[in-house]
């Protein structure tokens, strides 16, 4: 009941608190809007996922429920809004949309006090208009077609009939959001967001506000760029899906709205890559054209940004090595990614594929114009990481390394064999007995580069060696031709997972002779991940189209069910005052 009175004071009270009251426009034109679905709804999907967690009949949650339907003078299918609209003279002023009926009658259940604080300050100035008199100045409250519109005095005139109409754009959200660029100058949002903000960092931290006076001008020329920046999250009630979405519409004649215009999705070579649908934990994938902006201001201001952290990294090293090899080895590495970023933000088109599969293989295959320099880097890592090595754990991986053993579709394929336990010992000294059970652990890591005209880098990694290198060599075997790309681009499997603890993890885990019961829990978590079913997904897909370009993470209901299922395991098992999760 507290939150409730909680959300419904709040929203009365930064009406009339929050922002100026003197600002008028000659016309309505916020630049942000902020919509939330109505009472009922939001009441349904929390009587949803209460119901999936086991608490729909808890007493405390009921009296919530019953308290929110059963406010008077309150609409509960009628949507919750605010908008913010700016003027000549710099200043911002917020306008709230209440599904409030009848503000005289309004009245929460066992809580009379929060309108009653309220009224003592309205006055009436018609049969549907009242003045909410504050100590900062006038506000109005209309009433309009079953909701309460709380606005600056000057703006009272300049509502529309049916104020939903500020919000038709969010109609798809549960709680959505809308900033248009192109009605509200940035210096506006710098002196009243950016500034303070700054300010009060600088205060705090003088070389932070460095870092953020830079990230602001990042966003100075994003703003230059897109015209429209919306979002929100989207949850069904019925199927407790939840989607969170945006999108960005750039500025007609702007760098990016040019790029966007040229994007052409390609058939992909690396279909392979994204594994089976019946056996892969995550897959990520995308094949496209699109014209680069490598030259545009964003790029370099995001260029300093990497810099500032990559020079931070180096003074890092130059403080601990006293011989300076190491940094020699840092700066050529980091000019070898000055390099990379430079051709790859340039060619303007890209072909990669990610996945993992329930066997424990991880691969990863993409086209690059920077073979040479990708190659380079790789080889100033190993260096960088066997500098301090001692040769006994040198000739252990020379021992296992084989180069070029084999060519498949004009990848030449490359590997190593790493008996994780005795190269970790040789870095670390002995393993404690329970892992020192591993030792017969073997990583198996394989790499393919092809040369030429069309340059590409395949990697796999994998427990089981052999079935590591099956998959691989079939992975590229497929590269000799293109298909269309697999939608959704991305996509984690709760049902894969659930494989990849019992085919892959699992035996791994009984050698440490563990607890019976945290044996048992941890049986009991994959059989639930593994019994999730097809559904049981997260996905992630975009689409880019002339001047717009929107992006979707889709989390199912069975995926929610899932998760919650485990975790409500995690609270009810308790290992010596360990809950699961961490005794795993």
């Amino acid at each position: 009941m507290k939150a409730i009175t909680s959300l419904v004071s709040g929203l009365l009270l930064s009406a009339m608190l929050l922002l100026p009251t003197s600002v008028r426009a000659a016309e309505l034109q916020p630049f942000f809007t902020l919509k939330t679905s109505s009472i009922n709804t939001l009441v349904s999907v929390a009587e949803r996922f209460a119901g999936m967690a086991g608490t729909a009949d808890a007493a405390e949650f009921r009296d919530i429920v019953n308290t929110a339907r059963n406010i008077r003078g309150v609409d509960p299918n009628g949507i919750f809004g605010v908008a913010a609209v700016a003027d000549d003279t710099g200043g911002i002023s917020a306008i709230v949309l209440l599904p409030i009926t009848d503000l005289w009658r309004a009245e929460i259940p066992g809580r009379p006090e929060v309108f009653d604080s309220i009224r003592p300050f309205l006055v009436r100035r018609g049969e549907n208009r009242f003045d909410i008199m504050s100590p900062i100045g006038t506000y109005v409250a209309l009433q309009r077609q079953g909701y309460l519109v709380i606005t600056p005095e000057g703006f009272a005139d300049q509502i529309p009939a049916d104020a939903r109409t500020l919000f038709a754009d969010l109609e798809q959200y549960t709680l959505g959001f809308k900033l248009d660029l192109e009605k509200v100058e940035f210096e506006t949002l710098e002196s009243t967001l950016f500034g303070p903000l700054l300010l009060m960092t600088m205060m705090q931290s003088p070389a932070m506000a460095t870092q953020l006076e830079n990230i602001f001008e990042i966003y100075r020329e994003l703003y230059n760029e897109f015209a429209v920046v919306a979002g929100g999250i989207a949850i069904n009630p019925q199927t407790a899906d939840v989607e969170l979405s945006g999108f960005a519409v750039t500025r007609e004649g702007s760098e990016f709205g040019r790029s966007f215009a040229g994007y052409r999705r390609l058939p992909t070579i690396f279909s392979g890559f994204r594994g089976t649908s019946d056996n892969t934990v995550f897959s990520f994938g995308d094949s496209s054209s699109q014209p680069q902006v490598a030259d545009s201001a964003v790029t370099e201001l995001s260029k300093q940004q990497w810099e500032a952290i990559l020079e931070g990294f180096l003074d890092q090293i130059a403080m601990e090595d006293e011989s300076g090899e190491l940094v020699e080895l840092a700066e050529s590495a980091i000019e070898s990614i000055r390099n990379i970023f430079e051709a790859e933000a340039r060619r303007g088109a890209f072909d990669y594929a990610l996945s993992l599969n329930a066997d424990g293989t991880l691969l990863f295959a993409f086209d690059t114009v920077s073979l040479a320099e990708i190659q380079k880097l790789a080889e100033l890592a190993a260096a960088f990481a066997t500098k301090n090595a001692s040769e006994e754990a040198r000739a252990l991986m020379a021992d296992n390394l084989n180069q070029g053993y084999a060519t498949v579709e004009g990848f030449r394929v490359s590997r190593v064999q790493i008996p994780v336990i005795a190269t970790v010992e040789l870095f670390a000294g002995p393993a404690p007995d329970d892992v020192a059970a591993l030792r017969d652990l073997t990583l198996g890591v394989y790499w393919a580069v092809k040369e030429g005209d069309k340059q590409a880098i395949a990697v796999a990694i994998g427990l089981d060696s052999a079935k590591a290198e099956q998959t691989f060599k079939a992975a590229l075997a497929q590269t000799r031709t293109a298909v269309p790309v697999q939608r959704p681009v991305g996509m984690f499997s709760l049902a894969g997972l659930g494989k990849l603890l019992q085919q892959t993890v699992y035996p791994i885990v009984v050698k440490t002779d563990p607890p019976a019961n945290e044996l048992a829990t941890f049986r009991q978590v994959a059989e639930i991940f593994a019994s999730a079913g097809s559904g049981a997904t997260i996905t992630v897909d975009g689409e880019v189209t002339s001047n717009r370009m929107s992006v979707a993470y889709r989390i199912s209901g069975r995926a929610i069910e899932t998760i919650i299922s485990v975790v409500r395991l995690s609270i009810e098992q308790d290992f010596g005052g360990r809950p699961v999760i961490q005794a795993f």
